[in-house]
């Protein structure tokens, strides 16, 4: 018997809401108490080196503080960035964002992975609102069809993604390397040919 993917729309799967609108005299500054994350931050997809952070902390900012596997897709632009948040440090998403939290049936890494596809990317421009800058609102996010496979064949691709990007980061090491000792050779050329003509 096959295990077949399910179509599903986001909400079926996940409740997204937006990140914190800054208001009652919220700063954001270069040191503070609570790190807030801004489209600018993810765009590597690597934890943020240097996050602005709110300059006082009242409690009800508790209820915006993320969790772990939250998924961040940005909703304003044109590239739609997404950045998943791992680990149980408080830190809070801007109002650029929307926040996807999966809530059954559903890896976080799976969605995330999908919301990175072309298929999605494409969805979020040809539904967006367009004035100068396109705008994805929550009822289009919401609307996204997602292709749901079983939850074992979801940790399949997760682990699979996992193992690739562990080799992308070899590779890329690699090629450091390789243009550093390249570089090398070439000063070392450069410099005994000098010598040799001094």
């Amino acid at each position: 018997m096959s295990q077949a993917s399910t179509n599903l729309l986001l909400k079926q799967i996940a409740r997204s809401f937006s990140g914190l609108t800054l208001r009652n005299g919220l700063e954001l500054k270069k040191e503070g108490f609570i790190p807030v994350l801004q489209p600018k931050d993810i765009l590597k997809g690597e934890e943020p080196a240097q996050p602005l952070y709110l300059d006082h902390y009242p409690p009800s900012i508790q209820k915006h503080f993320l969790s772990d596997g939250d998924i961040l897709l940005a909703n304003k632009g044109t590239k739609f960035a997404t950045y998943l948040h791992k680990g149980d440090i408080p830190c809070i998403a801007s109002a650029s964002f929307f926040v996807i939290r999966v809530q059954k049936n559903c890896l976080a890494e799976y969605l995330h992975w999908y919301l990175e596809q072309p298929v999605a990317k494409d969805y979020f421009l040809k539904n967006s609102v367009t004035s100068t800058i396109p705008s994805l609102s929550k009822s289009v996010l919401d609307d996204l069809p997602v292709p749901l496979p079983p939850l074992s064949i979801q940790a399949s691709v997760v682990e699979k993604l996992r193992l690739l990007n562990q080799q992308e980061k070899i590779l890329a090491e690699m090629l450091r390397k390789t243009r550093e000792f390249r570089d090398a050779h070439v000063w070392d050329v450069i410099t005994n040919d000098l010598n040799k003509i001094l």
